[in-house]
């Protein structure tokens, strides 16, 4: 783990405040979990994995209390989805896409994606290629969130771009 992800990681969970402790008694299919409490919550990581599994499992963690603690699960169907079409073939259609939708974007695979996501933006390359490498099924995730990070990486320029062509040159005051 590179000095950015772990800074970046710890400034992640004190914002939240989120205790990250490793733990040695963890079961060896277990790499580490959320453990709410009452005054402070805990990610409790597998002190026995490889560095770049804990730093994904912190992540991961870190998703589960943002994205799911205390919140009503997400709905990813689009809206033609949940139309009820009067047509018979729409209807079946949309009914199976929804299901397939609910079976497929569970919490954890939305808590992977933007695992993945963050570790991106927080510069963990090393640890996302030793991830994609030690669970080859999660690289799917992997292109995913490059292609999502790169995207929204360039549309920000792009407006930042625009804002600044558009946005009225600041005087010096020696120049009055």
């Amino acid at each position: 783990m590179t000095p950015n992800t772990e800074q970046g990681l710890s400034r992640f969970a004190e914002y939240f405040d989120l205790q990250i402790e490793y733990v040695d008694d963890l079961p060896d299919n277990v790499p580490g979990f959320l453990q709410p409490g009452l005054d402070l919550n805990y990610i409790l990581i597998n002190a026995n994995k490889p560095r770049s599994d804990q730093v994904f499992t912190i992540a991961h963690e870190l998703a589960h209390y943002v994205m799911h603690l205390n919140r009503p699960p997400k709905d990813f169907a689009p809206w033609y989805l949940k139309i009820q079409w009067e047509n018979k073939w729409l209807s079946k259609f949309s009914r199976m896409a929804s299901r397939w939708l609910r079976l497929k974007l569970t919490p954890e695979w939305q808590a992977d994606v933007w695992a993945f996501i963050f570790l991106f933006h927080i510069g963990a390359r090393d640890d996302l290629i030793a991830i994609t490498e030690m669970y080859p099924k999660k690289s799917g995730m992997f292109w995913y969130a490059a292609l999502f990070v790169t995207y929204h990486g360039i549309t920000q320029r792009i407006k930042n771009f625009f804002r600044g062509l558009f946005t009225p040159l600041e005087r010096d005051d020696a120049s009055k």
